[in-house]
């Protein structure tokens, strides 16, 4: 009923006219696209690397890092990033950085500005007649929409010369092959939903920056919250020492078994959810909630804080 999505002038130039999953309209198109991007993140439950290995891999550099600077003064916001990038670079494009990777720091640039931009209420997604006029907003957000597009085409271009057709190492390498299937088979498929590369950059860059930010700032926040409270610091190591050990890292299957961890992590979500207001939604038909009457096409806001 709400799954719909506006069109604004900001995210139009965030998706190149929403050619991506987060901000599309429902419809075939993006039923089709949702399904192939699921398909390929299915791949690392059960493949020759899963993404819990990404992830301890990631998790052990970090700790690496943070060790070595046990009698420095450190940032952790940026090592926090990186070893979320990390992950998701792992899982999009097969690829790592290390500290200080040139690469790395523009995409930490172009990320901010990204992120600066779209995260707040701009008037010209209200009224966007507005755009003609100067908006330095709108020029941060082109600036790095293109620094952003630039690196999104060096890796298809990485991919596609690498690619054979049968190995899918990543997610650009799943569209990739999805891309060429329905181009191979002629299907009638690729014209009525469509998948050029437009998309596959679009959904790419969905993937990453959506999955970046989110896990990040939740890292940041969970950090932050633990400075302050040590006793619950405290907690959560007795409960990992005692029910996970020492041998491994924690698996997702450890979940049923470290209550309170599990505990802190969604007080975290809930106290400082990392988008109190979701991605706004538009009602695809006449509908009511409670004594509200929703006509369609309407506008709907939803305040994950409440």
């Amino acid at each position: 009923t709400f799954a719909g999505r506006p069109r604004t002038v900001t995210t139009d130039i965030l998706t190149r006219d929403a050619k991506d999953i987060a901000f599309a309209d429902y419809s075939p198109s993006w039923k089709f696209h949702r399904k192939i991007v699921h398909s390929a993140l299915c791949m690392f439950r059960e493949g020759t690397v899963t993404i819990e290995q990404i992830i301890s891999r990631e998790a052990a550099s970090l700790c690496q890092t943070l060790t070595s600077f046990q009698t420095i003064p450190l940032d952790m916001a940026p090592e926090l990033t990186r070893a979320v990038t990390n992950v998701v670079c792992s899982l999009c494009f097969s690829t790592r950085y290390k500290r200080g990777d040139a690469e790395f720091e523009t995409m930490l640039k172009y990320n901010k500005g990204i992120v600066d931009t779209v995260a707040k209420d701009s008037l010209v997604d209200i009224f966007p007649w507005l755009q003609v006029f100067p908006n330095k907003d709108l020029d941060i957000l082109r600036q790095s929409v293109a620094s952003r597009d630039q690196f999104l085409h060096k890796k298809l271009k990485e991919h596609k010369d690498e690619f054979c057709g049968e190995t899918v190492n990543d997610l650009m390498d799943a569209l990739l092959k999805a891309k060429l299937s329905m181009e191979n088979n002629n299907s009638n498929i690729s014209q009525d939903v469509g998948l050029t590369e437009d998309h596959i950059l679009m959904t790419v860059g969905d993937i990453f920056g959506a999955g970046v930010e989110t896990t990040s700032t939740v890292l940041k926040w969970a950090v932050a919250y633990l400075l302050h409270y040590p006793e619950v610091q405290n907690k959560i190591q007795e409960e990992l020492d005692v029910k996970v050990g020492f041998g491994r890292y924690p698996l997702l299957s450890d979940r049923k078994i470290l209550h309170y961890t599990e505990a802190v992590i969604s007080e975290v979500l809930r106290i400082r959810p990392v988008s109190p207001l979701l991605i706004p939604h538009v009602a695809l038909k006449d509908s009511s909630i409670g004594e509200y009457t929703i006509p369609k096409e309407t506008r709907v806001v939803i305040n994950l804080w409440s």
